[in-house]
């Protein structure tokens, strides 16, 4: 048993060195409710179907990456929002979330683990939000697409320039990176030294085949929602190993976007 407080000091404990990035939404305890804890689900957006869920199992609170307050949220709680909120308060379900800081994590992350798990070196920061690096030894094609089904949950698409047989320098930038693929072709026009071959992300743009394709660049689709549960998971994990009598779930949305 833990109480809310204590959970968020330790969540915030954390996310410390993240502590002071520009983030579009508040993270850590959005919606404050029982004071002790017994089980905690995990998700990767706090929707209407997860909390309900999460109730339904029994939780006290709920982990995800994708919470409330964004700029774009409706300013009246009517509606759906009003129906969520509802929810909330009737059952007193603490809500933490995590954005950014998540994101740019190098231990609980959903991007710089990727990179650890591939045997990556010379890990940097790129555009911001995510990571690159380069691979020890090259991989095949092949044997990336039995990396990312062992790791991610849903199956990734892929976009595979003519007589690319193998990739080393990998980028990976989880959620809505697609944006940022202009960006790895512009490194590797004024670069000698280093050439990204391989961009790994979330949400796909039509665009973003054309380009990666004429740019010999490996590109990864994985979907938002399943690019980004490896860092709920690892938290989750975190969680299960240092307070043993935590109770903890996680809840998948059948999210194909």
């Amino acid at each position: 048993m833990i109480t809310n407080l204590e959970l968020d000091h330790f969540f915030q404990d954390i996310f410390l060195q993240q502590k002071n990035i520009k983030d579009i939404v508040p993270n850590g305890l959005q919606f404050e409710g029982k004071l002790n804890i017994a089980k905690v689900s995990f998700a990767v957006s706090a929707t209407h179907d997860v909390i309900t869920k999460a109730i339904e199992n029994g939780s006290d609170a709920l982990f995800t990456h994708h919470g409330f307050f964004w700029p774009n949220d409706q300013r009246s709680f009517r509606g759906a929002i009003k129906s969520k909120f509802q929810k909330l308060f009737d059952s007193q379900l603490n809500i933490f979330a995590y954005h950014l800081p998540l994101d740019l994590h190098p231990k609980f992350g959903n991007n710089y683990p990727i990179l650890s798990n591939l045997k990556c070196k010379n890990i940097n920061s790129f555009c911001e939000y995510g990571f690159m690096g380069e691979l020890e030894q090259e991989l095949t094609i092949d044997e990336l697409e039995v990396f990312l089904s062992k790791t991610y949950s849903r199956k990734a698409t892929l976009v595979v320039p003519p007589h690319k047989k193998h990739i080393k320098n990998i980028a990976i930038l989880s959620g809505q990176g697609t944006s940022y693929l202009p960006q790895i072709v512009a490194i590797n026009s004024n670069s000698h030294n280093l050439k990204i071959d391989t961009f790994i992300t979330g949400e796909a743009s039509e665009w973003s085949y054309s380009m990666s394709k004429e740019n010999n660049i490996v590109y990864v689709a994985l979907g938002h929602n399943n690019s980004e549960e490896i860092g709920v998971k690892l938290i989750q994990k975190l969680l299960l190993t240092t307070f043993r009598d935590l109770e903890c779930h996680f809840i998948a949305e059948d999210n194909p976007f």
